[in-house]
């Protein structure tokens, strides 16, 4: 089984192998890096203003990793050539794409329109999700269920977006009971209407302090929702300086705590490998249907 690391953030040209090697302490075998931030998240270090620099650095630093490094091109939808941006990246091989709701709500119209512009390269983008720890009052764009706006049909948005996947970070934390009820609204969705194709993941980057990590695998393992193929792990470490003990500890923090829950070798290699293959949409990547849930929260056969 591999091991990827879906969250790696990066802010300068890194020596790929030097991560790679790190990542390999830690028993993790490849990931994403997510290239520099816009302009906008200035505070956050090293940034830049060209979407194009971005994306020309983080291409750059996965060259000659293919399979094992997967560059993620950081957007924003305030930036002005953001839909020509994300038509590039796509061209030029990236792999997915970031974002961060810092300032608006992901159901405006500028959201919509960034995320229908993703959905239309046919690759993902991954958001952060739960509490922001930034310099400004920004958590209340973040709550998941501000992302039930994507299945809004009266406006026409769900049709938008049609093909999209995405993926929440650190389960939502601190509200991962509202990111798994979301969740569940999606395969509610499902029930009614088949022909739509937009899927959402969990991330399990902390996010959730150690105190709250049993809490959170507990409800989301034994949900009765189809979850297993739609989890995804991560640690928050920096490409340039990888922290492979801190990936270690979350390692075995998670194993151990899916011990105590009894699952399987089987869910596992979803969670830590099988499901970003298919998130990503690698060749090859094991095919899933979702399995919807009937209106008192059931999980019900496809065939129903």
């Amino acid at each position: 089984m591999k091991v990827y690391d879906v969250h790696i953030h990066s802010s300068s040209v890194l020596d790929s192998e030097q991560l790679l090697k790190q990542m390999a302490e830690a028993g993790v075998w490849g990931g994403s890096v997510f290239s520099q931030h816009p302009q906008c998240f200035s505070g956050l270090g090293r940034h830049s203003a060209v979407g194009r620099d971005r994306l020309s650095m983080v291409l750059e630093a996965c060259k000659g990793q293919e399979g094992r490094l997967f560059p993620v091109l950081w957007i924003h939808p305030d930036e002005p050539d953001t839909i020509d941006l994300i038509a590039e990246a796509a061209e030029r091989g990236i792999a997915a794409f970031k974002c961060i709701c810092n300032s608006f709500y992901i159901g405006e119209e500028k959201g919509i329109r960034m995320l229908e512009a993703v959905a239309r390269t046919g690759k993902p983008i991954f958001f952060h999700s739960g509490i922001l720890w930034d310099d400004s009052p920004s958590s209340k764009y973040n709550r998941p269920l501000n992302w039930e706006e994507l299945l809004d049909r009266s406006s026409g948005t769900i049709d938008r977006l049609q093909g999209l996947r995405f993926s929440l970070g650190h389960c939502s934390w601190p509200w991962y009971d509202e990111c798994i009820a979301l969740y569940g609204k999606f395969l509610a969705n499902l029930r009614q209407h088949p022909e739509d194709n937009i899927e959402m993941f969990f991330d399990l980057t902390p996010g959730t302090p150690v105190s709250y990590r049993y809490d959170l695998f507990r409800k989301l393992l034994n949900c009765g929702y189809d979850v297993e193929h739609n989890i995804l792990w991560g640690t928050d470490c920096t490409a340039e300086d990888y922290n492979s003990e801190w990936a270690k500890k979350w390692l075995g923090t998670d194993n151990a705590i899916m011990d105590a829950l009894n699952i399987s070798e089987g869910i596992r290699e979803h969670i830590f490998q099988k499901n970003y293959e298919r998130f990503l949409g690698l060749p090859g990547c094991e095919r899933h249907v979702l399995i919807p849930v009937s209106s008192d929260g059931r999980a019900v056969s496809c065939e129903q």
